[in-house]
């Protein structure tokens, strides 16, 4: 996060020496400071300051006002402009072929708990993976920020599945499902077992027992455990995937 702090830094600086710098050059050609232009010069910095800050906030609330929140296109544009922002924030010169399987287990669960937020998924350094990369190619779709976001998560919902038992059909609550449906049910379809300010409306009949058994038998410690320990179990088809040879 430091480059993405000093880069918010500069830019905060030069608007703020732009616009405020005016005034202090009239105070200076002038030779008076008066109480009225401190004031000014104080505010058209924090003005300055706030609106580059919160450009982005801003810039929706803006598009949002004329085209009424409902167009497609500005719901693409928000989605586009927010994946840019997280994006932007990567770490370009971290190589995921050496990291160890901690490290890496970790962006694996990070990115699982953004599956539902693509601009968030889109900061995720395993949309850079070779994997990625090759999907990519395959269907001869271009390798922007959105579709590596789409194309990871893709692939962490096959993941997802693979976990879950063979020769079972339907769904299931016994010790063999705890991993799956620890990943599927929260992250792949969105459900939030434990939320009372969640209403979980028209779903299928499946996953409102599954939630219950949430509720009923596994404690959110236990859950969290769970997505953990599955955690580490997705990270390893991503890497064999990637690196054959490894």
């Amino acid at each position: 996060m430091l480059p993405h702090f000093s880069q918010s830094f500069g830019y905060s600086f030069f608007v703020a020496l732009i616009f405020g710098g005016q005034i202090a050059l009239v105070m200076v050609l002038n030779k008076e400071i008066t109480i009225s232009l401190l004031a000014l010069l104080l505010s058209t910095i924090a003005a300055a300051i706030l609106l580059q800050t919160f450009s982005g906030l801003i810039q929706n609330i803006l598009d949002g006002l004329v085209s009424h929140g409902s167009s497609q296109a500005y719901q693409d544009h928000t989605t586009f402009r927010e994946a840019a922002s997280t994006a932007s924030r990567q770490n370009e010169t971290l190589d995921l072929s050496t990291i160890d399987d901690p490290a890496f287990a970790r962006l694996t669960r990070r990115a699982l708990s953004h599956m539902a937020n693509l601009p968030r998924l889109s900061a995720s350094p395993l949309t850079r993976l070779p994997l990625i990369e090759k999907r990519l190619q395959d269907r001869g779709n271009p390798a922007d920020t959105l579709q590596r976001a789409s194309e990871l998560r893709a692939v962490l919902s096959e993941s997802i599945a693979h976990l879950r038992p063979e020769k079972q059909a339907g769904y299931g609550t016994t010790d063999p499902w705890r991993h799956y449906n620890a990943l599927y049910y929260p992250y792949v379809m969105g459900l939030k077992p434990y939320s009372r300010r969640v209403q979980h409306t028209e779903i299928d009949e499946a996953p409102e027992q599954v939630l219950e058994w949430f509720r009923t038998q596994v404690p959110q410690r236990t859950l969290y455990n769970w997505q953990t320990e599955a955690a580490r179990l997705v990270p390893r088809g991503l890497q064999e995937k990637s690196w054959p040879s490894g």
